[in-house]
């Protein structure tokens, strides 16, 4: 079918049966009896996080719920990068067995094994805070509305991907509590779908041109390549756990949201670097340089030709020995890949001014256990 037989609400069935298709559960927003003053999808949250963390008690399960509703911050990007985290590594929680308190890091999905997950495609999701909107489509993770989708007709000349990024953005000021859920958006017109994080500029909205990163698309690419290439459920997942980060260079705190280029290059490097070097995927994220700004990525990222492994402990002399703070790792070549800058310091989260070549994407491995 093309384009100029689709209305919006057709184009907005045919994504909700793509989703079908990847298992999903479809769900119409106006069946669901709930508050619309509360953006979370309660009654499958609290099922879902029983599921995931089979050893809280009702208690901790009620205690990770109104943690969740009451995520605090400065502003609306301060809020959604502290979900981000316990998205990505837990949230710490206190339950209460036998009488006597303990802390455990809940998670809020389970990576390991997505079957245990919750997906589910939502159209016409209202939510009312300074204003009342209805959502096209969300999707939900667990009952968390990670993905709000902006349509516009592909048949209305008169609007289209300018006006969707606007009303995302709209949303943003309107019903900003749906938003510290978000981990990206969407804004689609069927001809130009693209995806971008809270914080990004309409021109920073991405394409994904390619379904398992075995062929690219043309130039534009179709609206089901982006569909089915980014929201596989284990792909979905990996793109949430190891491709969200936030970047605070120059005292603004940016979110950034890897490309498809990115994911499915540096998971195949990855893949034949940790075959060489006999694993440890789970220590090992990375650091990201674009020109001279430093990117830190608590992700799978970096670029084949040039590797570097990051050392766990302190070895030069004129440093005191054993393990080194977790912000902050020392640097050597793999054997058998050329070095870049190898040796020096770097900390994530600062600005390095050391890198005179030209903008482009540069890729350290660094060792990051949880201690």
């Amino acid at each position: 079918m093309n384009a100029t037989s689709f209305t919006e609400n057709s184009y907005e069935q045919a994504i909700i049966a793509l989703f079908e298709q990847m298992g999903y559960r479809y769900e119409c927003g106006y069946d669901i009896e709930r508050d619309p003053r509360n953006p979370l999808y309660e009654e499958v949250l609290t099922a879902s996080l029983r599921r995931i963390n089979p050893e809280l008690t009702p208690y901790g399960i009620g205690e990770m719920v109104k943690a969740l509703r009451e995520i605090d911050g400065a502003d609306l990007v301060s809020r959604n990068e502290t979900f981000t985290d316990y998205l990505q590594n837990g949230l710490p929680i206190e339950d209460k067995l036998g009488g006597e308190y303990r802390t455990i890091n809940a998670r809020l999905v389970d990576y390991e094994h997505p079957e245990k997950n919750d997906f589910r495609i939502i159209n016409q999701w209202t939510v009312e805070e300074y204003a009342t909107k209805r959502c096209d489509l969300v999707v939900m993770l667990n009952g968390l509305p990670i993905v709000v989708m902006e349509l516009k007709s592909p048949t209305n000349e008169g609007v289209g991907e300018d006006d969707a990024y606007n009303q995302i953005k709209a949303y943003q000021k309107q019903i900003p509590c749906l938003f510290v859920y978000n981990a990206f958006n969407v804004i689609s017109d069927m001809l130009t779908t693209r995806a971008g994080t809270l914080t990004a500029k309409q021109e920073r909205y991405m394409e994904w041109k390619t379904k398992d990163g075995t062929y690219e698309s043309d130039a534009v690419a179709d609206y089901a390549t982006f569909f089915q290439g980014i929201f596989d459920k284990h792909r979905f997942l990996d793109l949430i756990k190891n491709f969200l980060c936030f970047d605070k260079a120059d005292g603004k705190a940016w979110k950034i949201l890897g490309a498809y280029h990115q994911y499915f290059a540096v998971n195949k490097a990855l893949q034949r670097t940790f075959d060489a070097v006999k694993g440890g995927w789970e220590d090992w994220g990375v650091l990201a340089y674009a020109g001279k700004r430093k990117i830190v990525l608590h992700a799978f990222l970096y670029a084949p030709h040039h590797p570097t492994l990051c050392r766990k402990y302190h070895c030069s002399s004129d440093r005191p020995q054993g393990p080194r703070p977790t912000i902050v790792r020392s640097v050597r070549t793999m054997q058998g890949f050329p070095s870049h800058r190898a040796g020096k310091r770097y900390e994530p989260g600062r600005t390095h001014r050391t890198f005179e070549e030209p903008p482009k994407w540069r890729y350290y491995l660094y060792y990051h256990p949880e201690v």
